[in-house]
């Protein structure tokens, strides 16, 4: 296959939702007739259908609330342990537009002392996007082997319009006993 900007298909690409307001779960909203005349796929002399190279979906205004989300059966993918602390990915249900996975980042610990300043980002290729929504707190308790563990749960959006591998850079930062801590790793979900 060449590595021109287009890619020989037999199916038309999904299309993208209209930007503007964010867009809720469950949400009614229609592509514009432009959004459609962009995703017919063009003939050209070889009698081939060329279709551009999918785009992801913009998810800078989708906004999915906690109560909303649905988890799949899926186990939990790890994405870091180190310190005492365990950052999991869970993958939902949720498909708020085509071609864009929701997952539930959780974040717990297992130090006799609290984490503080607990901060997670994440990176992707740029075939695909990510956008993190507000994470539930940013600190952790001690934990306590009596009573369940805290926990500091993010939801996270990646759009993956030509359905490959999920592969997320990650940064954590806390700060535990005093010492600021910041580190990467790499996580992919096959």
């Amino acid at each position: 296959m060449s590595t021109g900007t287009s890619v020989l298909v037999n199916q038309p690409p999904p299309v993208a939702m209209p930007t503007g307001q964010p867009t809720m779960l469950g949400s009614t909203a229609q592509p514009t007739t432009a959004e459609l005349i962009g995703a017919i796929p063009v003939h050209s002399k070889d009698g081939f259908c060329h279709v551009p190279v999918p785009q992801p979906a913009d998810i800078s205004n989708i906004l999915i609330p906690a109560s909303a989300i649905e988890m799949s059966q899926a186990p939990a993918l790890p994405a870091y342990e180190k310190n005492g602390l365990r950052v999991l990915f869970y993958l939902t249900k949720n498909v708020p537009v085509p071609g864009v996975e929701v997952y539930v980042m959780s974040a717990m610990s297992t130090n006799t002392s609290p984490i503080q300043n607990f901060v997670f980002q994440a990176a992707v290729p740029k075939s695909m996007r990510v956008k993190l929504q507000t994470a539930s707190g940013s600190s952790l308790p001690p934990y306590n082997p009596l009573s369940p563990p805290a926990s500091i749960s993010q939801i996270m959006l990646v759009a993956n319009p030509t359905i490959e591998n999920v592969r997320l850079r990650i940064k954590v930062d806390y700060v535990l006993n005093g010492t600021p801590v910041s580190d990467m790793g790499e996580v992919t979900k096959a």
